[in-house]
């Protein structure tokens, strides 16, 4: 993770993009990554998607467009997807990362 904040930083003053962003931000003409408000992106690369609600061990996660792995290894291809009720651990936070 250090290795990817230390990257995005120079890359702040190159070109001006937040380390921190909207999903919306790698698919601009996605309506419904719009309305996503509870996942973020850090670079374009590392999407996460916390669980905010106290005991639970789910959480619904849309997936936009291209192919992203999870931290438990699966592997979502078949994108857009809004996936319901994804099981999350108390311990874990969730997130997935974009493999090209």
């Amino acid at each position: 993770m250090a290795p990817l904040l230390l990257e995005l930083a120079g890359e702040v003053t190159d070109t001006g993009d937040p380390i921190i962003r909207p999903i919306w931000w790698i698919s601009p003409n996605d309506e419904i990554a719009h309305k996503i408000d509870s996942q973020f992106l850090i670079g374009d690369t590392l999407m996460v998607a916390p669980v905010l609600e106290i005991g639970k061990q789910e959480r619904d996660v849309y997936i936009p467009a291209g192919k992203w792995r999870s931290y438990k290894g699966e592997l979502f291809q078949k994108t857009p997807i809004h996936v319901t009720d994804y099981p999350v651990d108390l311990d874990e936070v969730a997130y997935f990362i974009w493999v090209s």
